[in-house]
């Protein structure tokens, strides 16, 4: 499979090289929305959080968490055992924004999230981002159950 180099998503949505980032135009809706939501570009790195997701996700604030890993950023994803043991490698890469970054198509699951005080179980809904025939980043939405 042929490969091309886009230009890295930045939060600030300045042009990189002359060329707009193309996950700009999600940072500003993702950032404005009242929903738990967050973009991802296509490095796995936090472009742009909701207020709503800090809370849920255990995030810092918004700003402060742009260009972090996901996985680095967040509270501990757990596994619904008794325990709440912590995910494999191979179940963390499952969860929603990063298997749609990974395979370029819908994902949704049920995950636990183990913060400083609680655990919180989440439903999360994931699309691809694409620009062109290339997948830019990824776009998730948070439900607390």
């Amino acid at each position: 499979m042929p490969h091309a180099d886009m230009p890295r998503a930045r939060p600030s949505g300045r042009p990189l090289g002359g060329v707009r980032d193309p996950l700009h135009s999600w940072i500003g809706p993702v950032r404005a929305s009242q929903q738990p939501c967050l973009a991802l570009n296509r490095d796995g790195q936090i472009a742009a959080c909701s207020l709503a997701a800090v809370a849920v996700l255990g995030l810092a604030d918004p700003l402060s968490v742009v260009g972090r890993d996901l996985l680095g950023a967040m509270a501990s994803p757990i596994g619904f055992t008794g325990g709440g043991d912590k995910l494999s490698d191979w179940e963390l890469g499952q969860i929603p924004p990063l298997r749609s970054l990974r395979t370029g198509r819908l994902a949704r699951s049920v995950l636990r999230i183990r913060g400083a005080h609680t655990i919180r179980t989440l439903d999360a809904v994931a699309t691809p981002l694409y620009h062109e025939s290339l997948v830019i980043g990824s776009l998730t939405f948070f439900q607390e159950l």
